[in-house]
């Protein structure tokens, strides 16, 4: 049986990371772009226009055994300006009726990162725009990107992915903490006395 491993979450929580992590191995038709450069827009993921229209899947051939996928809600669209909430449910539901065995995960990340990450993106935070949609994934599994950043490859590995990785490509991936820009030091208040 087909696998696909589908890949969403909020804005701003590390989906590109995981994209190069999950389509990295030889064997999983991925974000094989994604691969080869820091960052690039999600109009640029090969199934960015199946994630909003996904009867489009069914005109597909499907010649290898395992598929990657992934897609932020919101994202820019195929405009950068413009935002788009993708038909996760609907995308999710095809796969399954052409015939794969689907895994999806959620990426997540600390929220106060998140919401300056779409604030900066957006001028206002979406991630209620991602927890509207969470009814539609069925049995998700979640991917914390602060375990990975500590964990590496263990983590990955306690995951049980349904598709193949190449783990030992994780610690290249993920050289740059992306959470560093956003931690500042503290300054501890005195105490008052009552």
């Amino acid at each position: 049986m087909k696998k696909i491993l589908i890949v969403t979450g909020p804005q701003g929580s590390g989906n590109h990371c995981w994209s190069k992590i999950f389509s990295q191995h030889s064997e999983v038709c991925g974000w094989n772009q994604l691969t080869k450069q820091y960052w690039v827009g999600h109009d640029q993921e090969p199934f960015f226009k199946y994630w909003h229209d996904p009867s489009l899947l069914y005109k597909l051939s499907w010649d290898k055994k395992y598929y990657f996928t992934n897609m932020s809600v919101p994202n820019g669209g195929d405009v950068f300006e413009n935002k788009v909430i993708p038909k996760v449910g609907q995308f999710i539901e095809t796969f399954k009726d052409i015939g794969f065995e689907v895994q999806v995960a959620i990426t997540s990340r600390d929220k106060n990162i998140l919401e300056l990450q779409q604030t900066r993106r957006w001028n206002y935070p979406t991630t209620n725009e991602f927890i509207n949609i969470l009814d539609d994934i069925p049995d998700p599994i979640f991917l914390s990107y602060e375990s990975l950043l500590l964990y590496k490859e263990k983590y990955v590995q306690s995951l049980k992915i349904k598709i193949p990785i190449d783990f030992s490509a994780i610690n290249g991936i993920i050289t740059n903490d992306a959470n560093k820009k956003y931690i500042t030091n503290f300054t501890p208040s005195k105490l008052r006395r009552r």
